[in-house]
């Protein structure tokens, strides 16, 4: 069996979002600090010994987020017609970090975790975060970082 080695990075950005026909509070305008826990595997390493560079990984998933940071979502392109749920900012950043990083040894798993810790603006009483993964990920706590 060939080796198989699992590298993360983590990237986080904020950013607000409407959930079309929702029938409750999230069909207006709210904001979120998000998650994305990044995954891939490799199955051979380079000369230098590495799968591929934490900085290349780390460096695609902050330019996907970055693109996402402090954004009205709805406005943009991926999101225009599909709602920005957490499921399809996963979806959404798997496909373009994918496209900037997957080659014959390395691809993409899936953003492991995509979560969607506190509200920006929390109502007193509600410090609990909503955790939102993709469908078979694990369950995985958030540290949130300061924005």
């Amino acid at each position: 069996m060939a080796a198989r080695y699992q590298l993360k990075v983590v990237t986080e950005f904020a950013s607000a979002h409407t959930l079309r026909d929702y029938p409750g509070a999230c069909s207006r305008m709210h904001g979120h600090n998000w998650k994305v826990e990044l995954e891939a595997v490799a199955t051979r390493l380079d000369d230098v010994g590495m799968g591929i560079d934490f900085k290349v990984m780390k460096n695609a998933a902050n330019e996907i987020g970055d693109e996402l940071d402090h954004r009205y979502l709805n406005d943009l392109e991926p999101f225009k017609e599909v709602n920005p749920t957490a499921e399809n900012i996963a979806a959404y950043m798997y496909k373009a970090i994918s496209a900037r990083i997957n080659s014959d040894s390395i691809k993409v798993t899936a953003p492991q975790t995509i979560l969607c810790p506190e509200p920006l603006a929390n109502r007193p009483g509600t410090d609990v975060p909503a955790y939102c993964r993709l469908p078979s990920t694990p369950y995985t706590p958030c540290h949130q970082k300061g924005h």
